[in-house]
């Protein structure tokens, strides 16, 4: 067992220590964690106190012993906002030691658990050293007087200077020593495993020369103040890693020049580049919500912008003759509208990530028009292979759409000078029996194939990470926005690549064959036969345009029509028609009413008075997963904005007849 001078370093070392024996108990801990574990007890067992919740292996002394290089989280069973992270070290046969501190990311969190950074000491293990020295000195000078006590004491010190120096080797934390023209005197090897180099390289270099030159300045104006003070100073810097790039360091200096044993600047560091991109990331995130919120609010008025435009230009082209000239330009009137949607359900995709709108997607012909048009005016060519009998998929369009377009960008973008882009696309059977990804059933392939630079191993793990990117401009979220809509799809991409060869992204998307359940929106090819002039249609929204609008599309198809600003006019409406000979038919009901009584409300109240009602949902919200599951909301049909006058035409031909 640890005697009470071991005790005594690893307190001052690691003062969130903790030691367990073969049979799992806690028998010593740092003081530090018990202050924040009063329950700790000698004899205290291990999974009494905490869970651990990485690595994922069976707790027991060999499985911790074998399981080498990992960090190891241990979370409190008492107090859920206690993780400890570190590692586990063998230095005695039958003792297991967890050398680590409590895993926090933001300062509010150490207040919660009442410590501060003075809490987590950067660790000196030349002062530990030292005093080990001297106690190996008085203990030979006191040798001619007690020889045998002398003698075990010695080899008791011994073991705890081995001890202790296998911490040091081991721990993560950064030792070294500078001389006044801050060279290394003393390195600890956690310093080489940092900067990927071996000791001579390190040992007869200086600090600067791994520093970033942004950093530089900045460093040696603390370090020329630390010298002139003699007061130590906390600075974050970064240093040079040959294989990982920049890393960000926390670093504690202080002047021990005056110290004959040691005479230099101590320097204490931990790397915390991983913790300050968690912190990037949650900043990242909450700005991407608060666009999310922004962004739905523009999309939902943009879209109603779309749905004008596009209804009334619908409306014009047939006012007008097949061969007018005004056609070609409504025409391309119409394309620009629909990139103009694309690019409404590609910001909100990501800023919002709702559930797909599900219907009937000829997957083939969709990838068509998607490559085609981005890798328009550009020096690649496109190889189509197509397998026949390609099956259908029940997904959102505009989500595909823009999964497709996202990796034709990217190949196009990875062979600047030309090249070729392969596309195979291929029904796969009953997916289980190869036990490919997890996925069960029938599926689509679809496979993606550039001639571009390729993608290195260290990063192929984190291209579809938010904001992870390798080039000079870029947010990082276009693959990140792919992976998420195939994931909400049931679905699965795969990424396989080779430097100077190309990359390839497989994507399987669940098949909807004849056979399997049909989605809840008709597909191109149905067709309704239908008396119109007997359907009496209300429509309700906010905006004046898609009130005229509708009502010219409806009446243009031969139904008769009226309209209410809000649910409140809508209800009223509702029950003098029901009184009269002449009642609705069918209620069209904007989701989203500023100010007033939206759709989600106004059905309720609709249905707790006609159960039998048949109303339509329309948004311009298209995440909105009331859109996507409109059916456990009462609605009978949905209109997702914009829409056309087939869309309108379809949808309410298709609610009638239920």
């Amino acid at each position: 067992m640890t005697n009470h001078v071991a005790l005594k370093f690893l307190n001052r070392l690691f003062p969130f220590f903790f030691t367990i024996n073969r049979k799992l108990e806690v028998f010593q801990s740092g003081n530090k964690l018990k202050l924040l574990c009063p329950e700790i007890k000698p004899t205290s067992k291990l999974e009494e106190i905490f869970s651990l919740e990485n690595p994922k292996i069976e707790v027991s002394f060999e499985n911790i012993n074998a399981t080498d290089d990992t960090h190891f989280f241990w979370k409190s069973r008492r107090r859920p906002d206690l993780t400890l992270k570190g590692q586990m070290l063998l230095i005695e046969e039958n003792e297991l030691h967890f050398i680590g501190s409590p895993w926090v990311l933001q300062m509010k969190d150490l207040n919660a658990m009442g410590l501060q950074l003075s809490d987590f000491p950067l660790h000196d293990s030349m002062s530990e050293l030292l005093v080990l020295k001297s106690l190996k000195e008085g203990a030979l000078n006191d040798a001619k007087r007690i020889s045998g006590e002398l003698q075990a004491a010695f080899q008791t010190i011994n073991r705890s200077q081995a001890r202790f120096q296998a911490l040091v080797q081991a721990t993560a934390d950064i030792i070294a020593i500078l001389d006044e023209q801050f060279c290394f005197k003393y390195h600890s090897p956690s310093l080489e495993r940092l900067l990927d180099r071996y000791t001579r390289d390190v040992s007869q270099s200086k600090l600067l020369d791994w520093t970033h030159p942004d950093d530089r300045n900045r460093l040696l104006h603390n370090l020329d103040n630390m010298l002139t003070q003699k007061e130590a100073i906390k600075i974050q810097f970064r240093l040079k890693a040959d294989q990982q790039g920049w890393r960000i360091i926390d670093a504690v200096f202080q002047d021990k020049r005056s110290d004959p044993d040691v005479a230099g600047l101590v320097m204490n560091a931990r790397d915390v580049t991983e913790q300050c991109k968690m912190e990037e990331n949650l900043l990242k995130a909450k700005k991407l919500e608060s666009l999310g919120v922004l962004a739905g609010g523009i999309a939902h008025d943009f879209n109603n912008i779309l749905t004008s435009l596009f209804g009334f230009q619908s409306l014009a082209k047939k006012k007008i003759f097949e061969d007018h000239a005004a056609q070609t330009y409504l025409a391309t009137a119409g394309k620009a509208l629909e990139r103009a949607t694309n690019l409404t359900n590609q910001l909100l995709t990501f800023a919002k990530g709702g559930a797909p709108i599900l219907e009937t997607v000829n997957l083939a012909q969709l990838v068509k028009d998607s490559t085609q048009f981005n890798l328009s005016g550009s020096n690649v060519k496109l190889l189509l292979n197509i397998h026949e009998n390609l099956w259908e998929i029940s997904a959102d369009k505009g989500q595909v759409f823009q999964i497709i377009a996202n990796l034709a960008i990217n190949a196009k973008q990875a062979m600047p000078e030309g090249g070729t882009l392969h596309i195979d696309m291929k029904n796969i059977e009953e997916i289980e029996k190869k036990k490919t990804f997890h996925l069960a059933g029938d599926f689509v392939m679809l496979s993606m194939k550039d001639e571009g630079m390729g993608i290195s191993k260290k990063h192929i793990e984190k291209i579809f990470d938010p904001f992870f990117t390798t080039k000079k401009t870029g947010s990082g979220l276009g693959l990140a926005t792919v992976y998420k809509i195939i994931s909400k799809h049931n679905g699965h991409i795969s990424v396989d690549s080779k430097l100077g060869e190309g990359s390839t992204f497989t994507i399987y998307f669940p098949a909807k064959k004849e056979s399997k359940e049909t989605t809840k929106t008709l597909s191109s090819t149905t067709h309704v036969e239908l008396k119109t002039a007997s359907v009496h249609v209300l429509v309700m929204d906010d905006e004046e345009m898609i009130r005229e609008l509708a009502e010219s599309m409806l009446e243009s198809k031969g139904f008769t029509s009226d309209s209410a600003v809000d649910g409140e006019e809508a209800l009223k409406k509702y029950m003098t028609a029901k009184k009269s000979d002449r009642p609705f038919d069918i209620v069209i009901m904007d989701l989203t009413i500023p100010g007033g009584m939206g759709g989600k409300e106004a059905i309720r109240k609709l249905l707790s008075i006609h159960p039998e009602a048949k109303v339509i949902v329309s948004s311009g919200y298209s995440e909105d997963p009331i859109l996507a599951n409109f059916e456990d909301y009462g609605f009978r049909g949905r209109l997702i904005k914009p829409f056309i006058e087939e869309d309108l035409e379809k949808e309410v031909a298709r609610v009638i007849t239920l």
